[in-house]
């Protein structure tokens, strides 16, 4: 195989403080043009496939909480309808909002934790194969 074929951009013609240029390939032979879009193609599809499991996982989680708060909010109701007096409704309610705020604390902690992992992974440089 052909090794690709590259030319020497002047010092002048590189970004500033480049010294001595860079190496390019040559972009207007069409093999080299082919592998050039095809390797950024690899990397645009599994930054694209990090990203989609990432939010598979977004998703699980909260349907997960969801489902959890849910049960925990129809126990809330159920103790506020079965309340004999005040001091029992008030307590079912107040620990239903400490419970609430623990929480919903909690999940926006693994919510940011997951996010910045998906992010990290579809981000992350990718090295030759």
């Amino acid at each position: 195989m052909a090794e690709p074929q590259t030319r020497r951009r002047a010092p002048d013609q590189g970004p500033e403080g480049l010294e001595g240029g860079i190496e390019m390939p040559s972009l207007f032979e069409p093999k080299e043009f082919a592998n050039f879009s095809k390797r950024n193609m690899e990397l645009a599809t599994r930054a694209a496939r990090a990203y989609f499991d990432g939010a598979a996982q977004m998703n699980k989680e909260l349907s997960d909480f969801l489902n959890q708060r849910m049960r925990k909010d129809l126990e809330c109701a159920r103790l506020l309808m079965t309340s004999k007096n005040g001091e029992d409704a008030f307590s079912a309610q107040s620990d239903f909002v400490a419970a609430a705020i623990k929480d919903y604390a909690e999940e926006a902690s693994r919510i940011f934790s997951l996010a910045a992992g998906i992010a990290n992974e579809a981000l992350k440089p990718q090295t030759s194969d």
